[in-house]
């Protein structure tokens, strides 16, 4: 009986599914993307080669020493830890990821550019937290020297509406800048990173 049940359950999802996807009102994803392609094919193309934007970015690429910098407050003290940041590109091109150890911030983030709507994306991770965080988002790309990111991320178990500033100084050097909105006039800096190209070790004496 219980088999029988099942089996009855399992082909109702079936039809039911079949149904939907038969239905011109109710197309899934990849209809609509299908319609769209062929509209315009080249839109077919974009998954196939990780996005162009992120070639703005490959000067990141290589180890860094890293200087954490917490801003004072009038009830917290600054705070200065130094580590590492390691940077390359991942699955194939499409994601240029970063992995900070930095006193006891673990942290992990990904950039990407969406071929579609052509958005930088960023992704953070970390000992902090960030876990429940949705994807920080650029608007204007990579511009004179700079990059934007805007988006709501968790830590320490609390939810904050963040700005992150990318400047790059030099081949050598650049910084993060996060800035908190802790309230819809107010906009204040909270944390920086100071990023320092580590120099190549010398080869080993033979």
């Amino acid at each position: 009986m219980k088999r029988a049940l099942t089996a009855s359950l399992a082909a109702a999802l079936l039809a039911s599914a079949a149904a939907l996807a038969q239905s011109p009102d109710n197309p899934t994803l990849f209809e609509r993307y299908a319609l769209k392609v062929q509209k315009n094919p080249a839109l077919g193309k974009l998954a196939e080669a990780p996005p162009g934007g992120l070639e703005k970015l490959k000067w990141m690429v290589g180890m860094w020493d890293a200087t954490s910098r917490r801003y004072a407050t009038p009830s917290v003290p600054e705070r200065v830890q130094k580590g590492t940041r390691k940077t390359s590109y991942e699955l194939k091109g499409w994601w240029l990821a970063s992995i900070d150890d930095i006193g006891d911030l673990k942290a992990a983030s990904l950039i990407t550019e969406d071929p579609y709507s052509q958005k930088f994306a960023r992704l953070f991770l970390s000992s902090w937290g960030g876990g429940l965080a949705r994807p920080m988002i650029s608007s204007n790309g990579w511009q004179d020297g700079n990059i934007g990111f805007e988006g709501a991320i968790v830590l320490f178990g609390e939810p904050v509406n963040v700005r992150l500033r990318i400047s790059k100084a030099d081949d050598n050097t650049y910084y993060e800048v996060w800035e908190e909105k802790v309230n819809e006039d107010q906009i204040v800096p909270v944390f920086e990173l100071k990023l320092t190209r580590q120099k190549p070790k010398p080869a080993p004496a033979k």
